[in-house]
């Protein structure tokens, strides 16, 4: 006897469905920034959220996976700089053996990423952006919303999808730049004055770019070719709120285009339908002040920063808020993992 229970035709089915719609074991990290945050780790499978373990950090501010790397940021070092400290994951998801903290070369280090072995960032209130370890090229100027233009707020950077180009954001500028990946500035691209670029992502081809602006709530969509970006339009996301509401992170899954809102504290869905956008409606977030989302399985995972992880089934055809699960800490961001 090889001492494996038999298997009904019946469980093999049921398992397979449950793999297709829910992988097993996805690793789900929530980042939250209070002195006393850290870093959440949860699984998720059959629709259920289930906490596993802690790991203690002081104000870590965003979290990159790649590989079994989780790349963290710290906003405050003891030095009033911020820092970088990588840990190794587990087979089980756990986050061990970590390596020194390597210092940001800025104040407020806020997102992150990753290319082969080489890591970006960007520093909020420096206004920078920094190849890791040392090399750092500084913003300068105002924008024309005070008081939150008075000065360079760099605030997103990723690579283009053919890995030629790298895209920051500047907040303070309302300006997104394009670097090579040494920094050497290749083009610069203006969204409308004072709304204030804050994340984007690319379209399925890489030819659309989707920028939302924070301090407008509404999303800019560029055209990119060969390292240049042109602005094609911007669009409304949530026209019916009166109070003040600012815009947090992007993403785009199966042909929709999502986009959290805090004040207004929902998950903005447009269809993407050509080279421009239709805004769908607009879903509880499950909490207040949404910042970072991430989707996977159909399932939006929500961090808000209020204080809770909002869980929103996209299965059906619309969103549809299915579960909010407290979290202190200050909630900030979600990154994934799968073994």
């Amino acid at each position: 006897s090889t001492g494996r229970r038999n298997t009904t035709s019946r469980e093999t089915a049921t398992r397979t469905t449950r793999r297709r719609h829910y992988k097993i074991m996805k690793h789900i990290y929530i980042t939250a920034c209070s002195k006393d945050g850290g870093i959440y780790h949860y699984t998720f499978a059959d629709k259920k959220l289930t906490f596993c373990e802690k790991l203690p950090l002081d104000r870590a501010m965003y979290t990159v996976i790649r590989d079994k790397t989780a790349y963290i940021l710290l906003r405050d070092t003891g030095n009033g700089e911020g820092g970088l400290v990588r840990y190794h994951i587990s087979d089980s998801g756990v986050l061990e053996d970590p390596d020194e903290v390597m210092p940001s070369h800025g104040v407020v280090p806020c997102h992150l990423c990753v290319k082969n072995d080489d890591v970006y960032l960007v520093n909020y209130l420096s206004g920078n952006v920094v190849k890791m370890p040392d090399r750092v090229v500084t913003h300068s100027g105002v924008g024309v919303n005070l008081p939150r233009q008075d000065a360079p707020h760099t605030h997103f950077v990723t690579f283009s999808p053919d890995g030629k180009y790298l895209l920051c954001t500047d907040l303070g500028l309302d300006t997104v730049f394009v670097y090579d990946g040494e920094l050497n500035e290749v083009s610069k691209a203006k969204v409308p004055a004072g709304s204030g670029c804050r994340h984007l992502c690319f379209g399925d081809n890489g030819r659309l770019v989707y920028c939302v602006n924070e301090l407008s709530s509404d999303v800019s969509v560029f055209s990119f070719d060969n390292g240049k970006l042109e602005l094609l339009d911007t669009y409304e996301a949530i026209p019916d709120f009166e109070g003040r509401s600012t815009a947090a992170a992007i993403r785009l899954y199966n042909g929709f285009l999502y986009v959290s809102h805090r004040g207004a504290d929902c998950i903005s869905r447009f269809k993407v339908a050509g080279d421009g956008l239709e805004l769908l409606e607009n879903t509880p977030c499950g909490g207040s002040d949404p910042r970072d989302f991430d989707i996977a399985d159909n399932v939006l995972f929500c961090a808000n920063e209020g204080g809770s992880i909002g869980i929103i089934s996209l299965e059906n055809g619309s969103p549809a808020l299915v579960d909010s699960v407290e979290l202190s800490g200050d909630p900030l961001c979600v990154s994934f993992f799968e073994n």
